[in-house]
């Protein structure tokens, strides 16, 4: 999902393992009727299940929502604003998955809106987020790989067993990266998500209370990420994830 904010002239995408769920559902809780949103309609690419509703969420506001962004598509249409009916019939052609990359939601904004609002996202420690990415992958294998397996898969040059394994499609930066430059005003840390969040709203003057719904948790162990790496996968992890721990100052 990315959300386009005409109305507090932001732009979110939504990148993988780093909590965008639970960062959507609290954006589209302010955003208006010329606004757009994309999840689908029952909400499940929001990750909102009654399952994981831990923060007194209830089904009546799910519903809301999964509504509000329904609505935002239909008022989009009656709104008199051509550029953003263009922007609409754009969005409906390019989205292909709940996650937009920069470039595809460059075309779907056009210039000047993509060159004059805020855009942010959210990166992760990249040896967590493996860990975070294979229990979420994994989840209907019914003989599920070794983390491992799968970690070499990720960071290997194997294709068709990275495809076999549901191993691709693994590093964020097509999301705030276009021609190797980021394009984002802010890459966000999921390591300071709060922090974050209360710093976006209060830049916007908008109120927030700090509640943010774990929107898919609850498939993840509690154990340290530090404890699927020997020695050897940890150094391969490293070399392949130098950008992200260049850029952004993670280690292991």
């Amino acid at each position: 999902m990315a959300i386009i904010s005409h109305r507090h002239k932001f732009i979110f995408l939504k990148t993988r393992k780093t909590a965008s769920g639970s960062v959507e559902v609290a954006l589209a809780g302010i955003c208006g009727p010329e606004d757009q949103l994309c999840p689908t309609k029952d909400g499940k690419d929001m990750g909102i299940t009654e399952q994981n509703n831990q923060k007194g969420l209830h089904q009546a506001n799910i519903r809301d929502l999964a509504d509000l962004a329904v609505a935002t598509w239909k008022n989009t249409i009656k709104s008199g604003r051509p550029e953003l009916n263009r922007s609409l019939h754009k969005m409906r052609r390019v989205i292909k998955s709940s996650h937009f990359n920069a470039a595809s939601l460059q075309k779907v904004c056009g210039p000047e809106v993509w060159n004059t609002y805020y855009k942010f996202c959210f990166e992760r420690n990249p040896f967590d987020r493996l860990v975070s990415f294979y229990y979420w992958r994994i989840k209907k294998f019914k003989n599920p790989p070794s983390f491992r397996e799968f970690a070499l898969a990720v960071v290997g040059e194997n294709k068709k067993q990275a495809s076999k394994l549901k191993a691709t499609n693994f590093s964020n930066r097509p999301f705030y990266e276009t021609g190797g430059q980021i394009v984002v005003d802010k890459v966000c840390r999921f390591e300071n998500l709060k922090d974050e969040m209360s710093s976006f709203f209060t830049m916007k003057g908008i109120p927030w209370e700090g509640g943010l719904l774990h929107t898919k948790s609850g498939f993840r162990p509690k154990r340290d990420y530090r404890e699927y790496y020997d020695s050897e996968l940890r150094k391969l992890c490293e070399d392949a994830f130098a950008y992200e721990i260049n850029k952004f100052g993670y280690f292991f």
